[in-house]
């Protein structure tokens, strides 16, 4: 009976056109897994797959066991809010093929990923990534990113972004990583590397701030950042290691932004365009715990 006790639970599925509007509000999911059948597989204790307007507010995701992720969104669009994700065995939400909108969430102690995308458009608001054996926010496969006024410490890696792979930063305060911002080339299928603009932002005592790979590069306007870097692949503007008072009122410089990070912004709804502080470097609600 203990071992039995003491054995995973399975997995929670929300699947196909008749879970659209779900709703998860104030649940603890701890302790979970996953399934495997001659068939299929559900990856993560909460599988969500192929599902619209999911809804997820002030839950709590803990100590999942054994598969790859805690929580796992396929073909699929919900949004998250004041929700954490904590001691992920491996990532602790995983997103493909999906559009997601988190808000004030925390993501401490992923054993692997907080956030991983594959071919997924996602933002993120106000929340918090810390200590995650490899990265914070991992942007793959064709994936767009914009992310606004987040802390990001303690992981392997803040924020990589790769394989034609887009995020658009501001507001983000990223220190203590091994490496804050790293951008690359992985899968020469996707015909480019990852692309990262940061504005209005605080990149310190990180040991690597800034790396970058083939057919990637990094913008930086109107930023803190306590290491000089130059380079082909790194644009700035605005940068120091001085002022954490953004020094001009403009959000972004056109020319440091490509058509498809424009594109993000544009069509950013009010909610989350509003969060941006043009006049303010680094994360200004993020909870920091």
């Amino acid at each position: 009976a203990s071992k039995q006790a003491s054995m995973p639970w399975g997995v929670i599925v929300l699947f196909g056109q008749q879970a659209n509007n779900s709703t998860l509000s104030h649940c603890e999911l701890s302790g979970g897994s996953g399934f495997k059948g001659d068939l299929f597989e559900y990856t993560a204790m909460l599988s969500i797959h192929n599902v619209n307007n999911v809804s997820i507010s002030h839950c709590v995701f803990s100590n999942n066991k054994i598969t790859d992720d805690m929580v796992h969104a396929v073909y699929s669009e919900l949004s998250i809010d004041n929700s954490s994700f904590i001691n992920a065995f491996a990532d602790a939400l995983d997103i493909d093929i999906s559009n997601v909108e988190i808000i004030d969430s925390l993501f401490l102690n992923s054993g692997n990923d907080a956030l991983d995308l594959m071919t997924a458009e996602v933002t993120v608001v106000g929340s918090t990534f810390r200590h995650s054996g490899d990265k914070g926010m991992s942007v793959g496969e064709n994936s767009r990113l914009l992310a606004i006024d987040n802390y990001i410490s303690d992981n392997s890696i803040g924020i990589q972004a790769k394989d034609n792979s887009d995020a658009l930063l501001f507001n983000q305060t990223i220190v203590n990583n091994q490496k804050a911002i790293d951008v690359y080339k992985k899968n020469w299928r996707y015909g480019s590397g990852g692309h990262i603009s940061v504005a209005k932002s605080v990149i310190r005592d990180n040991d690597h701030a800034i790396t970058t790979g083939k057919q990637s590069k990094v913008s930086l306007f109107d930023s803190y950042l306590d290491t000089p870097y130059s380079g082909k692949k790194i644009a700035m503007s605005l940068v120091d290691n001085k002022n954490v008072i953004a020094t001009s009122n403009i959000l972004f410089l056109d020319d440091l932004m490509d058509k498809r990070t424009k594109t993000m912004l544009d069509n950013a709804p009010a909610h989350v365009y509003g969060r941006i502080q043009t006049n303010l470097r680094g994360a200004y609600t993020a909870v920091r715990k």
